[in-house]
């Protein structure tokens, strides 16, 4: 019976590979020998001591692999089903435990690394959005970091439920993918102003939701480009977590400022979003109306080295460690 696990932890700014004991399987857990898993900023924020670490001192938030092993009371998985698991730490390994109500299948024709960049992205819409309102035919959403993991299973999120989607994004190459995808009109952030473009495609009307992990400075041009009764939705604040808020233009549209984070949310909260998820996205998966971009995949022994990757914003989509 394997009782060690070998994974990354964060330790004083950096990664240190370390054998790390697996606990006992829990009845409601499977234990996954991993085959993929996803790169996320939150696992940077850790790297350097930023986030507590969770209760799995190893760092990942999500994986791909195939189930060797279920709990006493899992009855919806058996050993060699292939899974994409939401973890609380533990998917820069070659094991881990995680709860089979957090597990997925992995849809039909996806690999491995496609797989293990589902569910952090899938898990934090239904958390900020599709959980809690109704974006649906005729309804605008702006999503700042268009291009990111989470932002391109955004646009295509949207698109499958039929909402219009714009995005904010840093060069020509990514305004071209999230295009590509079915946004409309990206705005290179860098080249124009956000605010002006979006005003001028909803005729001055605004979009019905934001979700924005900026933060900072735009807090005020968010609130412009809102539509009356629109809603901003706060997943994180990478540029500033003070900024000044115009409450006239608040108040006079009925709007709406939201913060939402996943990573602090029970097992159980977590356990109703998957099923939700399962619900409403089976079909969307076995079309490829949501399928992540692997900008590139590393083995599990570079995982330092994809991490810098994500720090330096030099790329797109998803970053992976393919432990195949």
């Amino acid at each position: 019976m394997i009782n060690h696990t070998n994974g990354w932890i964060s330790h004083h700014g950096q990664l240190q590979f370390e054998k790390v004991g697996l606990s006992p399987l829990d009845d409601t857990q499977v234990r996954i020998d991993i085959k993929a898993a996803g790169i996320n900023r939150a696992d940077l924020l850790q790297r350097d001591g930023h986030y507590q670490n969770p209760s799995n001192p190893i760092v990942g938030l999500e994986v791909s692999g195939i189930i060797s092993q279920i709990g006493a009371s899992v009855t919806n998985f058996q050993p060699g089903d292939r899974v994409m698991a939401l973890l609380d730490g533990g998917g820069y390994a070659s094991t881990v435990n995680a709860y089979a109500s957090l597990c997925m299948p992995i849809p039909e024709g996806f690999t491995f690394a496609q797989a293990a960049a589902i569910p952090e992205a899938v898990f934090t819409w239904w958390n900020c959005l599709y959980d809690s309102h109704v974006l649906s035919r005729g309804n605008t959403l702006l999503i700042h970091g268009g291009s990111s993991g989470i932002g391109i299973i955004g646009i295509q999120l949207a698109r499958y439920f039929g909402a219009d989607v714009f995005v904010t994004v840093s060069n020509q190459e990514k305004a071209e993918l999230c295009q590509s995808l079915g946004s409309l009109e990206p705005v290179i952030y860098t080249q124009e102003d956000f605010m002006e473009r979006i005003l001028a495609a909803t005729q001055n009307q605004g979009v019905d939701y934001i979700v924005d992990c900026v933060g900072g400075e735009y807090l005020q041009r968010n609130i412009q480009c809102l539509r009356s009764n629109g809603t901003l939705i706060m997943i994180a604040a990478q540029r500033g977590t003070t900024s000044t808020i115009p409450l006239l233009p608040l108040i006079i549209k009925n709007a709406s400022i939201t913060g939402s984070t996943l990573r602090d949310k029970s097992i159980a909260h977590k356990a109703k979003l998957a099923k939700k998820i399962s619900t409403a996205l089976t079909n969307a998966f076995l079309e490829d109306a949501i399928k992540p971009v692997i900008f590139k995949e590393f083995t599990l022994q570079e995982a330092a080295e994809a991490l810098n990757l994500m720090q330096s914003r030099q790329h797109y989509g998803k970053i992976v460690l393919n432990l195949e």
